[in-house]
């Protein structure tokens, strides 16, 4: 008889498939650069070297963007997944609860509360899995152009924060003397006006 496969077995499988994904794209990022590097090297004393390193560049680029996309699309299996598990512990509690409930004879007006919250979670589930299967529809949570817009705002934020090399500052006013410096000032003042005066 053929082994039944878990959520488990699945969300392992779909982790390991994206993580070998990730190392392949390191390798082609290493590759594109090599590429690049070939394309400088080579620029226009041997043009024909420098555009042919500069197509599999262009190749490669064209994987990458392949794999996130496979990548993208992996991860959120295992999102699902991981929300059917709790979904499904949710509901094994429940029916546990509602069978304990059962075996103490428990009041007839409880058992229907019970079933109302089994009939209640099982909406909720409904609607979480239509949501889901719309986001697949809709193909992507973000939109590029908004993110975009947000990476501008927060750009337009460091310009505004940061402090112009031609600022001036407000002057330190002048510290009023204690009663000391005062009376040491006075003194001065009074032994200049008798020089002066004698004088």
């Amino acid at each position: 008889m053929e082994k039944k496969i878990t959520t488990l077995d699945a969300i392992n499988k779909l982790k390991e498939t994206i993580e070998l994904l990730e190392k392949k794209t390191t390798h082609i990022e290493n590759k594109v650069g090599i590429e690049i590097r070939t394309a400088k090297d080579n620029g226009m004393k041997n043009k024909r070297l420098a555009l042919t390193a500069l197509k599999r560049k262009r190749r490669l680029e064209k994987q990458l963007a392949q794999i996130d996309g496979t990548i993208s699309t992996l991860e959120f299996q295992v999102d699902a997944l991981e929300n059917a598990n709790t979904n499904v512990a949710v509901f094994d509690s429940m029916k546990y609860a509602s069978e304990a409930l059962k075996n103490a004879q428990m009041d007839p007006d409880d058992a229907h509360d019970i079933m109302d919250d089994i009939a209640e979670q099982k909406e909720l589930q409904d609607e979480i899995s239509q949501t889901l299967s719309s986001f697949i529809q809709n193909n992507s949570e973000y939109d590029d152009d908004e993110l975009l817009a947000e990476l501008k705002e927060l750009e337009g934020i460091d310009e505004q924060n940061e402090t112009p090399e031609n600022e001036t500052f407000p002057e330190i006013p002048d510290v009023e003397l204690s009663s000391k410096e005062k009376r040491k000032k006075s003194l001065d003042d009074d032994m200049k006006g008798l020089s002066a005066w004698a004088s």
